[in-house]
């Protein structure tokens, strides 16, 4: 239990340390998703709701949620209310060289928002998305 729990803050931190890995957009770079989804300002400040390893695609992924969206996970609301947004970063999965049987982030791959509007997407459940290579 003790490794497991060492092994996710080491997750944690590495992540909170390469998010400057993911470049930063600015206006001209931004353009937004077919369902106008983009880049929400200040993505970098929210809060972490889990960390998650994908073995198929070889990767280790962070979501994050807005304010809207944390505040909905901590009262248990669901479906989440209209302006929550989900984040999802992707980094290539590679092997720490500092403990054994351990993965860290690695090459940034894509960066994926998922955005609740239940007029706006109301044809895909209230959710749009989008997403940006790294």
């Amino acid at each position: 239990m003790r490794r497991l729990a060492t092994i996710v803050v080491a997750l944690l931190a590495a992540a909170g340390v390469l998010f400057p890995a993911f470049p930063t957009a600015t206006a001209a770079d931004i353009v937004a998703a077919p369902t106008g989804v983009t880049i929400p300002k200040g993505y970098r400040n929210w809060q972490v709701v889990a960390p998650s390893q994908r073995d198929d695609k070889d990767e280790i992924r962070v979501i994050l949620g807005n304010n809207i969206a944390m505040k909905a996970l901590r009262a248990k609301q669901l479906p989440f209310p209209d302006g929550a947004v989900l984040a999802k970063l992707a980094w290539k999965r590679v092997k720490s060289a500092e403990f054994d049987n351990t993965f860290v982030p690695g090459e940034p791959q894509r960066i994926e928002f998922m955005e609740k509007n239940a007029k706006k997407y109301a044809g895909a459940g209230g959710w749009g998305s989008g997403s940006a290579p790294s």
